[in-house]
């Protein structure tokens, strides 16, 4: 079944991308099982996003990935197991569209930083199951969850750390808890805004995360 049948814009972009390549390769078996866990992530994504992961079964998920349980084995050895791919893949796209859109203009750390979370929040409000995932129902599952939660939660302290302060000269350069308390409270943001239905204006979000990151600043 074509890829184009899963719901997650931005993953299933990948997913078709990824059958591209694989149809230019010879040999194709690890391709195609690449290919299949793709599937499985992109729907996971919609389904815990949809129905939440304590809810969802693999049946639910290899029905949405239009695939057969025995694929679901293939490449994860429990739900959790995909519930942490998940998070990685939702995580590691939001990332590299921040990094992107800083990396897109010679303008101050302000601009930057605004651009930033202009696409990171236009990202939760534009694709709801996504934001669901990682601000909602990835944190708490398990201890390995927990401990892949505070991973991402660092390589988002470090991109905006490295943005406001590139020569790395700051307080937030080397006191952890200052950059978990950034970052921590941009995510509280976020929980606030989607779980009460996204009242503010994205610029209005944007220029509150905005004077949190500030405190990243070396002067």
């Amino acid at each position: 079944m074509a890829a184009n049948h899963l719901r997650c814009p931005g993953l299933r972009d990948a997913v078709e991308e990824h059958w591209l390549m694989a149809q230019q390769r010879v040999g194709g078996v690890d391709e195609r099982r690449a290919l299949r866990r793709d599937r499985l992530i992109a729907a996971a994504a919609d389904v815990y996003g949809e129905v939440g992961y304590r809810n969802a079964t693999v049946r639910m998920i290899c029905r949405r990935a239009r695939l057969t349980e025995r694929y679901f084995y293939e490449s994860f050895g429990t739900s959790e197991d995909l519930l942490i791919w998940t998070a990685q893949a939702l995580a590691g796209q939001t990332l590299e569209r921040m990094r992107r859109l800083r990396d897109g203009t010679d303008a101050d750390r302000d601009v930057k930083t605004r651009r930033m979370l202009k696409g990171y929040f236009r990202s939760q409000l534009d694709e709801p199951s996504k934001a669901r995932v990682f601000t909602l129902e990835f944190r708490g599952m398990s201890a390995a969850a927990d401990a892949e939660f505070e991973r991402i939660l660092d390589s988002f302290a470090d991109l905006i750390v490295d943005t406001r302060d590139p020569q790395g000269i700051g307080l937030a350069a080397r006191d952890r808890l200052l950059r978990r308390g950034i970052v921590g409270g941009i995510l509280q943001i976020t929980v606030a805004w989607i779980e009460s239905g996204y009242p503010e204006s994205i610029e209005a979000v944007v220029a509150t995360a905005a004077r949190l990151c500030t405190l990243a600043d070396p002067d």
